[in-house]
């Protein structure tokens, strides 16, 4: 990392969790996977409350990381 970059674009590729249910604030994994679903749902179905925090464009943070093609039908290759 040289100056001026605090973090560092490190993609995971192969993830592996222990198959036990656990709540999910201990489960770094699904905690994202909420956190994915939480902004596509603010910016589909914005609330004004939100909205002033800017989450609504929250969801567009993630774009450089979807894969598109999933789903061809969706701009951002997402399955409904």
């Amino acid at each position: 990392m040289g100056v001026g970059n605090p973090s560092k674009n490190i993609p995971a590729d192969r993830i592996l969790e222990d198959i036990v249910y656990r709540d999910s604030a201990r489960s770094i994994f699904i905690q994202a996977a909420d956190a994915c679903a939480y902004a596509l749902l603010r910016r589909e179905r914005p609330i004004a409350s939100k909205t002033v925090l800017g989450l609504d464009q929250s969801f567009f943070i993630l774009e450089r990381i979807m894969v598109k093609q999933a789903y061809g039908r969706d701009p951002y290759g997402i399955i409904r």
